[in-house]
């Protein structure tokens, strides 16, 4: 009995599997036959919510494209500047959003939301099929066109008012920054009044500069945003690639054309106008000042000019350009989209102004001197004597740049030389000439082997001992140089003479390496090198194996020289003294410099060094 009622069970089962089989195949057919039937709806509804998203978004895009000529023609720059920041959102949300998917943006109110900055590309580009992205390319290239419609126009307006509020305040003549002295308290008491005056002035000029340059900032912002957000440059833009004329002594603000083409900053750009027209004014017309026997006069005024701006600069000019952080912030809901806003622009200031306002300025003089220099190189390789003397003035500037202004090595006048091929021959040439005629006097005058009777540290017979106070040339700075803490006799002129020879040497090596390396790379320390920077001194590299080597190599060879005149017959131990003396106290300076960084790296590529000269010297001489 069970068994026959598990079968009729079963039986039942069987039934019932048949007829769900059958339910299925009959839902699926009529599930084929509604999608069939309701393709051609659902693709037209798909369409129109890509039309009302399209539309909706154009719509957006004129209405605040008249907010900011409506607050522009009312002076409102609050509201010019939130409806071009929301504009530029827009801009950004249509590049990355995916038309017609759920969750499309359809309004500027969706930006904090949608907003996906600059460091994303469209999440779903390769999802969407060729007409999507036809229209959604479409779409940013009509909202980009808007957003440059209205950009183009207030670039000049906003570079004016911004040279307007520095004219106001003197510039390029330094604003006083303390207009209340107590001394001026003792004068009649009109003065006390006028001072006041002054200062509420000064305070009132300098909101004028600083709304101005915010505003000057934000324009550019928007323009190198609005190519930012995933559009390719060309696209909807024709962009032009940034060039350097070595003969245009100005610093002009690249095209708005088509987003933001320049790398530096209009605002800065403008900033430095008034400096530049002063220096054309002085050493590029018939004035008595323009005299190419007298580069020092150039190099003199704008190294004063870097010097005198630079507290201004510094404290007042230089807090100015994080002034748009706030603006920028006000137009976003969420905290994640302000921390992108305040990300992005500090990424664009760091690109366009990494060296801050001071190093922008000196930049751009820099930048006109070696203008100068191109254009004059020509008459001055015809005389060499000016030639030796503008180079010697090139490079005692590039040291106040580096060492006493500490500027980075992108404000560099020494590439003037360094680029120009006949300029750099001449500059070895007259430098090794020098180099072998100098060690030649030093090791020719019999006097000059003379040991001195008091001790003195290796060291510091280099960095300010015997060395700093020699008669023939300044004391290098630095006492880097030397550290070796055995007190020696007091060693030769001659070696000491050499030393210090080459150590200039060494040091011109390091301010090439670093002016040629700020050409691709503005964060250059005059102390250290990569390989990756290694190709790009190519000057640094001639100086080192064509200059300092042979010198050095001539110094081990005159050494040799002696040593083998003083054992022929009776030993002369006073020359054999001298010359031991002078090798105790070159090695270890060699054995040091050899290990500098830069060298290792310039050496290496031809695999000599001072590792081949300190060694040498040290195993000239053996007392068997």
């Amino acid at each position: 009995d069970d068994v026959d009622h598990a079968h009729r069970q079963l039986a039942e089962l069987a039934v019932r599997a048949s007829q769900l089989e059958a339910d299925l195949l009959a839902q699926t057919s009529a599930s084929s036959r509604l999608s069939a039937a309701f393709e051609g709806p659902h693709a037209t509804l798909k369409r129109l919510r890509r039309a009302e998203i399209v539309l909706a978004t154009l719509v957006d895009a004129d209405e605040l494209s008249r907010s900011v000529e409506r607050a522009v023609a009312e002076g409102d720059r609050t509201a010019r500047n939130s409806a071009l920041l929301r504009l530029l959102l827009l801009r950004l949300i249509v590049f990355n959003s995916i038309v017609g998917t759920a969750g499309a943006v359809q309004s500027v109110a969706d930006a904090s939301s949608a907003f996906a900055l600059f460091d994303h590309t469209s999440k779903g580009a390769a999802e969407l099929d060729m007409e999507e992205e036809r229209v959604t390319r479409a779409l940013a290239r009509i909202v980009g066109s808007r957003l440059q419609s209205v950009l183009t126009p207030l670039k000049q307006s906003m570079l004016d008012r911004v040279a307007a509020a520095l004219k106001a305040l003197g510039w390029p003549a330094i604003p006083q920054a303390d207009h209340t002295s107590t001394g001026a308290s003792h004068h009649l008491g009109g003065a006390t009044h006028n001072e006041g005056s002054q200062v509420v002035a000064q305070s009132m000029q300098l909101q004028e500069l600083k709304e101005a340059i915010c505003d000057a900032l934000l324009l550019q912002f928007c323009s190198w945003a609005s190519c930012q957000g995933g559009c390719s440059k060309g696209e909807y833009v024709q962009a032009i690639s940034p060039t350097e004329d070595p003969n245009d002594s100005q610093v002009r603000p690249s095209s708005l054309g088509g987003g933001d083409d320049s790398q530096t900053l209009w605002a800065l750009d403008t900033l430095c106008e008034p400096l530049l027209k002063r220096f054309r004014y002085h050493f590029e017309g018939r004035r008595e000042t323009n005299r190419r026997d007298k580069p020092e006069w150039v190099f003199a005024h704008c190294v004063a000019q870097m010097r005198a701006q630079a507290p201004f600069l510094s404290a007042s000019v230089q807090p100015l350009l994080r002034t748009p952080i706030r603006t920028l912030e006000a137009v976003a809901r969420e905290a994640s989209t302000r921390a992108a806003l305040h990300s992005a622009y500090m990424r664009f200031l760091s690109s366009r102004a990494g060296s801050g306002v001071e190093g922008h300025v000196a930049e751009a003089l820099c930048h006109a001197m070696v203008a100068k220099l191109h254009r004059e190189m020509a008459s001055r390789l015809s005389d060499p004597p000016l030639f030796c003397h503008t180079l010697s003035e090139a490079v005692e500037c590039e040291r106040e740049l580096r060492f006493s202004l500490r500027l980075s090595p992108a404000a560099s006048v020494l590439r003037a030389f360094t680029a120009h091929a006949e300029a750099m021959e001449l500059w070895l040439k007259t430098e090794r000439a020098d180099a072998s005629a100098r060690v030649e006097d030093l090791l020719s005058d019999h006097q000059a082997w003379e040991i001195g009777r008091d001790g003195v540290a290796v060291g510091s017979a280099v960095s300010g001992g015997s060395l700093g106070t020699s008669e023939t040339d300044d004391a290098p700075a630095g006492s880097h140089l030397g550290t070796a803490p055995s007190r020696v006799p007091l060693p030769p002129l001659c070696a000491r003479g050499v030393m210090k020879l080459s150590f200039r040497l060494f040091e011109r090596i390091k301010l090439v390496a670093a002016a040629e390396s700020s050409v691709t790379t503005r964060s250059v320390d005059i102390g250290t090198r990569t390989t990756q920077a290694l190709n790009s001194n190519p000057a640094a590299s001639r100086l080192l194996h064509e200059v300092l080597l042979p010198t050095l190599s001539e110094f081990s060879a005159q050494l040799r020289a002696k040593t083998a005149q003083a054992m022929i017959g009776t030993v002369n131990w006073r020359s054999v003294g001298a010359i031991l003396s002078a090798i105790l106290f070159s090695g270890p300076l060699l054995e040091e410099w050899q290990e500098d960084p830069l060298l290792v790296e310039l050496a290496a590529q031809s695999g000599t060094g001072f590792a081949q000269h300190a060694p040498a010297m040290n195993s000239t001489i053996s007392l068997r």
